[in-house]
């Protein structure tokens, strides 16, 4: 049933937008006239009305941003015709917007780049965080520079750069369609999200044509640009409402990455440094020039520029983050151990076995503390990390540079030692139990049992799982007081 009353909402808003649409194309009769007035009016209207009608989340919220771009753009329209007194204006009679025009119009494209934050979430019904912001901002960057190159490179630039109000409309058009073809083409972007940024695009598009048509007092231009304009919003519209939800369970699951060919990594360098090395060579030459780079293009310059170093900062960041997280990921946080992906790294890395001489042979030793509950009980979990912190300081004291020093979780550890056994687990038990000074002066104390097993480093395959299975064993043996069995063999080459 509420499905049948969406389908319902999105018949009448097709309608209504096409006899719109029918209405601006028969009746305007010039740029910005009391019909042209009437069609945004009621675009408004349609676009409002939808809105509330719409499912909540995305769709409602795209709707709506959509309406106000339409209320916005009908208020400037209205306060210039009604201070101007004239039954058509036009930039061709030497009429130009008063100051509330120009704000209502500058008010629109922040409402515009909002829509593109978040459809850059890349899912309708997803709030808008840093994440999709920052994954967006590398194709920004990419489109804003070749825009940038575009203005300073072709007449439009010229065109752009009139010191009148619609220079500083078709900037902010340039970099809004910018950014709405990055948002499009980014990868992984949803249907909805590719629908609303089509609409901005399509937006800025017949701003562009109304500005062609007040400059050229053209009624077809004033045509093309509603034609353009009512029909990115009409396709939006209907995305939105024929879009359902997609699966709960479904959206928990992430997305398989796609392969990404050498050729798709190199185009992406280039365009993300010859860009914006471009944009600042061709806008230092004309700097050098008598044609000095009027207000508009450097302002374009500088926001190019300004992206491409706010990108690069935010490429430094997360590779920071990133390296603190692989290094995190192999390094326990509270003793500073190596984790069990960290001690599989370190069995990966051994050196090559020798060519001559017997087979080298390694241990591997499961350490698991007695006591250490009562220290957690008495003295509190604080107490028991600095437990933690000092028996793998003292570990690694007696392995030194022969091993490395695993934490696998609560308090239990793994050395892998790259030599024989010898009197490592003893020296290991008596490191251990050593009493522990803790924060006030107060001492404790706990021991560890130790299961050890020797292999051929010569035939091993790096894997683990199968010696810390025998190691684990024997420390349970030593745990209960019963050494014995240690002739028990588990994996190839364990003794």
């Amino acid at each position: 049933m509420r499905r049948a009353g969406g389908d319902r909402v999105l018949v009448a808003s097709v309608g209504a937008l096409a006899a719109l649409w029918c209405l601006a194309v028969t009746t305007v009769a010039g740029p910005t006239d009391g019909a042209a007035v009437l069609v945004e009016v009621a675009a408004s209207a349609i676009l409002t009305t939808t809105a509330a009608l719409a499912p909540a989340g995305g769709p409602r919220r795209t709707i709506g941003l959509l309406a106000a771009w339409a209320t916005a753009t009908a208020l400037a329209d209205s306060v210039w015709l009604l201070t101007s007194g004239s039954p058509a204006v036009a930039y061709a009679h030497g009429q130009y917007e008063p100051a509330a025009s120009v704000a209502l119009f500058l008010l629109r494209y922040p409402v515009g780049a909002l829509a593109l934050a978040l459809a850059a979430a890349g899912h309708p019904d997803r709030r808008l965080g840093p994440a999709p912001l920052s994954r967006t901002l590398a194709a920004v960057q990419v489109t804003a520079s070749a825009a940038a190159l575009v203005v300073l490179g072709t007449p439009i630039g010229g065109f752009i750069a009139d010191s009148r109000p619609y220079s500083l409309f078709l900037t902010f058009d340039v970099l809004l369609a910018a950014a709405a073809v990055a948002v499009a083409l980014r990868l992984g972007a949803t249907r909805p999200s590719r629908a609303t940024a089509l609409a901005v695009l399509a937006l800025c598009g017949g701003d562009g044509a109304m500005l062609v048509a007040l400059l050229e007092d053209s009624a077809v231009a004033a045509g093309t640009s509603y034609t353009c304009s009512l029909a990115g919003v009409t396709a939006c519209v209907v995305v939105q409402l024929s879009t359902r939800r997609a699966d709960v369970r479904g959206a928990a699951l992430p997305p398989v990455p796609p392969e990404r060919p050498a050729s798709r990594l190199v185009v992406r360098v280039l365009t993300r440094l010859v860009l914006p090395v471009g944009v600042l060579v061709v806008s230092v030459h004309r700097l050098g020039t008598e044609d000095a780079l009027p207000a508009v293009h450097l302002g374009l310059v500088a926001v190019a520029l300004g992206l491409a170093l706010l990108d690069a900062l935010g490429q430094l960041a997360r590779a920071e983050t990133d390296e603190a997280a692989a290094a995190a990921a192999v390094r326990d946080e509270l003793t500073g151990a190596w984790s069990r992906r960290g001690l599989t790294r370190q069995a990966a890395l051994r050196p090559a076995p020798r060519a001559a001489g017997p087979p080298r042979t390694w241990a591997l030793l499961v350490l698991d503390l007695d006591g250490f509950k009562a220290v957690n009980d008495v003295h509190g979990h604080a107490a028991g990390d600095v437990v933690l912190r000092v028996v793998v300081q003292r570990v690694a004291d007696v392995v030194g540079d022969r091993g490395a020093v695993a934490r696998l979780g609560g308090d239990e550890f793994v050395v892998l030692l790259h030599d024989e056994l010898a009197d490592v687990p003893a020296r290991l038990v008596e490191a251990v139990s050593q009493d522990v000074e803790l924060p006030g002066g107060t001492r404790c104390a706990v021991s560890t049992s130790v299961g050890a097993v020797e292999f051929d480093a010569a035939g091993w395959d790096g894997d683990l799982q199968d010696l810390l299975a025998v190691a684990d064993r024997r420390m349970y043996r030593d745990k209960r007081g019963d050494p014995d069995g240690t002739g028990e063999v588990a994996c190839a080459g364990a003794r």
